[in-house]
Parts: structure tokens; sequence; C-alpha cells
């Protein structure tokens, strides 16, 4: 997610405008590729969690149960990077669709 959020921040709408066809798809596909990798590294993380959880539970013990809050926090921060993620792909999508219909725009004769 991280990675994402440094990516759009180097590279603001302006420049997606003159990209051309193909610059444009490249920078496409670097998105779809990080954002695929985050919500894979997500996924695991949120499984890996889930499991532990019900490991510590199950032992019902002081320090289980301290185990079991921390994950937790750590099951809240990861729901936190699933939505930022959702967030740039959504942003991700807008500017995909913004220099398309830019792209348009500039075919059309005046």
């Amino acid at each position: 997610v991280a990675r994402l959020v440094e990516f759009f921040a180097e590279h603001s709408s302006a420049e997606f405008a003159v990209l051309t066809p193909e610059e444009a798809r490249q920078e496409c596909e670097k998105v779809a590729s990080l954002s695929k990798q985050a919500k894979a590294v997500l996924a695991k993380a949120t499984e890996c969690i889930g499991q532990q959880v019900v490991t510590y539970k199950a032992q019902n013990t002081p320090e289980a149960k301290a185990l079991v809050d921390e994950l937790t926090e750590l099951s809240l921060k990861n729901f936190k990077g699933q939505s930022e993620l959702m967030r740039l792909s959504r942003e991700s999508e807008e500017r995909e669709q913004s220099f398309v219909a830019h792209r348009l725009l500039q075919e059309v004769p005046a």
C-alpha cells in the first residue's frame, strides 16, 4: 500500500495527461502489479492473524489474551491498509478513465 501511495505522490494527474498511450499502458501495468501484490500481502496477513487469534483464544491464559489483544490491533491496521488500497485502486481507475477520456477528446475533429 505504501508503494502505491508513493507512486501516486510521484505522479500527478497532469503528468498522466501528457503520456503517450504506450507510457500510460506501462504506468497502468505498474499500478496493477503493485495493487495485486498489496492485495496478496494483505490477504495473507488477514489469514495469518485469524489463525493466530483462534490458536491463542483456545489457550485461555493471560499471556494468550495479551497476544489476542495485540493481534486484534494488527488486524485493525491490516483493515486500514485494505481500505487505503481500495481508495488507491479507485483513484487509479479514475486516472485511467480520465486519461482515456482526454485521449478520445483529442481525437475528435473540431
